[in-house]
């Protein structure tokens, strides 16, 4: 928890030294719906956000955060899985602003990634005709586990200060050979942690924290 309050006063200091800058056009912050409706009926919960300021009119510098956790019990095998990430990157306008109030984006980005993660002990049952019914333990472990995503989107103003956005990402995790063994069901940040490639989906609903005319 100590770290998590950490990674939000940074995401403060970065959200105040940004408003402190003339370039800076605009500062958002952000929280995915998506997987908060996915939520309500999976095993996998994690909840993220995102803030990013836009400057030059056509780039955004972009920080997100989250934590999450997952759970596998079923009569063969049981573990459960937490962890929290953050990510930094950029992303990059393909529209020119038709106004100076215009900031309506499709957009092409990047983020490099990093997660802690803890998984329980992993109780498993197996059998066979001969050996029988065998039951074993998988002790604890934690993980740092660092990636790297491509991604695309649109974000569109739909109210004053309320902005609305999908994102499309193809993620590679950079050490997947330390989760071969009993690996965690679901890394929030990244996805399944059984390949070391993931794609994912999210739906943003944004709030304008500050917002000023593109004019320089």
């Amino acid at each position: 928890m100590l770290n998590y309050f950490i990674r939000v006063l940074f995401l403060a200091l970065f959200a105040s030294t940004a408003l402190a800058q003339d370039s800076v056009k605009q500062v958002r912050i952000s929280v995915d719906i998506a997987k908060l409706i996915v939520n309500t009926s999976s095993n996998n919960k994690d909840v993220q956000f995102a803030v990013d300021a836009l400057l030059k009119k056509d780039t955004y510098y972009t920080l997100e955060f989250g934590k999450g956790s997952s759970s596998v019990d079923n009569s063969l095998l049981n573990y459960a899985t937490n962890n929290s990430f953050i990510k930094i990157g950029l992303d990059k306008s393909l529209l020119l602003p038709i106004n100076n109030k215009d900031l309506d984006i499709a957009f092409v980005g990047f983020r490099f990634a990093a997660s802690s993660v803890s998984r329980s002990e992993g109780y498993y049952k197996t059998s066979n005709s001969f050996w029988g019914v065998t039951n074993g333990v998988v002790p604890s472990a934690s993980f740092f586990a660092p990636w790297f995503e491509l991604l695309g989107g649109i974000k569109v103003d739909v109210l004053p200060s309320i902005t609305a956005g999908w994102t499309l990402r193809w993620k590679f995790m950079l050490n997947h050979t330390q989760l071969s063994e009993l690996p965690p069901a679901y890394i929030a940040g990244f996805g399944s942690a059984n390949s070391a490639t993931a794609f994912d989906f999210n739906f943003y609903i944004g709030y304008k924290l500050f917002c000023k005319s593109l004019r320089k």
